[in-house]
């Protein structure tokens, strides 16, 4: 009786211990499971609209977008053919961690706020949410800003590195200038 009830404990053991890894891995080691983390992504987030076009990859090995979009009322994101590596350990603590991402194109649109002042810092992420990417590389970049002046980056060897922290987000180029 005893052997049984040990035999038993030990079943359960490894199945609650086998059941989260083998999860874990389809999500972050299969173009699968990258499709069903992207099919069960909401539309719209906390009034963001999201929109993934051509999603492949997998989240541990690498993943490509043909199309992103991101609207949100202080800013709309269009980034196409995206492609970026996650670091899985920083979803644990609620980041986003990518250490280098390319986009080869990105139009960018920075809307207009009519319920503060302009001269406040800008809030575009969730609080608690941290975005970070080490390196991103934009082949052509098109900057909307809010009196509707259009900035062209064609530059095809500038790179931006980005991070956002508790919903402020800066931009600075490789000299150590903020960037637009």
């Amino acid at each position: 009786m005893r052997r049984r009830v040990l035999l038993i404990a030990v079943l359960i053991t490894a199945l609650a211990l086998a059941v989260p890894s083998a999860v874990i891995y389809y999500a972050a080691f299969t173009q699968s499971g990258l499709q069903f983390i992207v099919n069960r992504v909401p539309a719209s987030i906390a009034g963001v609209r999201l929109t993934f076009v051509n999603v492949r990859g997998t989240l541990a090995g690498g993943v490509r977008i043909e199309r992103l979009e991101i609207d949100q009322e202080r800013v709309y994101l269009r980034l196409e053919d995206v492609r970026a590596r996650i670091d899985l350990r920083s979803l644990l603590w609620q980041t986003i961690h990518a250490p280098q991402a390319s986009v080869h194109t990105a139009f960018i649109v920075v809307k207009p706020h009519k319920e503060e002042p302009p001269s406040a810092d800008p809030h575009f992420l969730p609080h608690g949410l941290v975005i970070r990417a080490d390196s991103v590389h934009a082949d052509a970049a098109t900057l909307v800003l809010p009196n509707g002046q259009h900035e062209r980056h064609p530059d095809r060897h500038r790179r931006f590195h980005t991070a956002a922290h508790d919903s402020h987000t800066e931009q600075r180029a490789d000299d150590g200038r903020h960037a637009a």
